[in-house]
């Protein structure tokens, strides 16, 4: 659900980041319970028109999304990855959606053998309408076991059908058809390809629910499990298993091949208060299609004079709405280890440190005032400064603070500033782009 990060693209995510939670809720741990909304046909799954599933063949969703999906909806998974030994035929999916090997031996993503990272994985719906959602996705990385210091180190969006927001959430009605539908079906033995579903129950934390368990046994020799709350539709629990294409040393053993595996876990759903949701985006939104920023990175040592190295970024529009867009993101410069790349993000109105405010809600904002604060991430998004030109948003948690500064004639960001503070030896690393055009 999350693709590796590039090195450098740490120091980028000041485009389209949402942050904070203003509140710990109570129930922070509980999924929306009105989950009442209805299926608008009569085909929930099948090989008619409709959005697939993950990567299972002919399997597509024709139901609308559960009605407590709705635009600034953040959905908080833990996830875990890391290398299996062996090769990932010698894997299967047990009753509880975990993996099991010929020997018997069960593997689950508390259970990784070799290296791997963990970290918080968070789906922020930035806009949807009856046919399509547009989905921000952070991933906070963990440094070891300390877990109150995430560091936020990747972003990406995307645009799906609103049926299924990729494989994040599926309506009950649709859970309990494809039981009916595919439910009689044996687990695929070992060697042999094919789909399982099953209801269970999935334990997570102090939580039990009942729940549709989805096995995927493909071609190309990986493994999938999707597990659903099979009262509100949200997605519990992902894992996969592929191939590595790999050698791994194991004391005086070497085992060819090899398998990544990758699990995310259900932590926390929550719906952002964002000031600014409901007012009207910029009048350039429609029209715009290039934004072009420049600006510099370097390493901050103490003792030691800093060199600022050129970076450059460019956005170019793929896609929009009303009151959002999805952007191919490209970047490149002088840094060391910097490559061209190519990121697809995506920006609305219903997100904190987007690629715009509303030009209207900038006159209402005040210095000082805090706009959210994130239970899991420690993220705290306030309003750092308003003067007659501009106003200026920060995001901050332990070990980063990035600077989001919007024009207030046409709510567009204008500059962006990044630290990340090292726990060790006082270094840090610092960006700063600044806009240069808009075509």
């Amino acid at each position: 659900m999350v693709s590796r990060e590039a090195p450098f693209g740490v120091v980028l995510i000041g485009w389209l980041c949402t942050t904070g939670w203003a509140g710990l809720q109570d129930h922070q741990k509980s999924i929306p319970t009105d989950v009442s909304g209805k299926a608008e046909t009569a085909t929930v799954f099948g090989t008619e028109a409709g959005q697939m599933l993950g990567d299972v063949p002919g399997l597509t969703v024709a139901t609308p999304a559960p009605n407590w999906i709705v635009p600034g909806l953040r959905l908080t998974y833990y996830m875990i990855s890391g290398f299996l030994p062996y090769g990932p035929h010698a894997y299967t999916p047990d009753p509880k959606g975990g993996w099991e090997d010929q020997h018997g031996n069960r593997y689950t993503q508390h259970e990784l053998e070799g290296t791997g990272s963990h970290g918080l994985l968070q789906f922020n719906v930035v806009a949807m309408d009856p046919k399509q959602v547009a989905v921000q996705t952070l991933f906070y990385m963990y440094e070891g076991m300390n877990a109150s210091e995430p560091l936020q180190r990747l972003e990406t969006g995307y645009v799906g059908q609103a049926g299924n927001g990729g494989d994040l959430w599926l309506h009950p009605e649709a859970l309990k058809a494809l039981l009916q539908k595919y439910g009689n079906r044996l687990p695929p033995g070992r060697g042999q390809l094919g789909m399982w579903v099953s209801a269970t129950q999935r334990q997570i934390e102090q939580t039990t629910y009942d729940a549709v368990l989805i096995a995927l046994v493909a071609e190309s020799g990986s493994r999938k499990v999707w597990i659903y709350d099979l009262a509100s539709g949200v997605l519990l629990y992902s894992s996969e298993i592929a191939k590595a294409g790999m050698t791994v040393a194991q004391g005086a053993q070497v085992h060819p091949g090899g398998a990544m595996t990758r699990s995310t876990t259900f932590k926390g759903s929550r719906t952002l208060s964002v000031p600014w949701a409901a007012q009207t985006p910029p009048s350039w939104l429609g029209q715009a299609r290039t934004f072009r920023y420049s600006g510099s990175f370097q390493v901050n040592v103490p003792g030691t004079p800093a060199t600022p190295f050129a970076v450059h970024a460019a956005a170019t529009v793929t896609a929009r709405g009303p009151d959002w867009a999805k952007f191919d993101i490209s970047t490149g410069g002088q840094a060391p280890g910097i490559t061209s790349e190519l990121t697809t993000r995506v920006s609305g109105n219903h997100m904190f440190c987007g690629s715009w405010i509303p030009p209207v809600a900038m006159g209402s904002l005040q210095a000082g005032q805090v706009l959210d604060t994130d239970g899991f991430t420690h993220v705290t998004t306030q309003v750092s400064s308003v003067d007659p030109q501009y106003v200026t948003v920060v995001h901050n948690n332990p070990r980063q603070q990035i600077q989001y500064t919007y024009r207030r004639q046409d709510g567009l960001l204008v500059r962006t500033q990044v630290n990340d503070r090292f726990n060790h030896l006082n270094m840090s690393n610092q960006m700063e782009l600044s806009f240069v055009s808009m075509e």
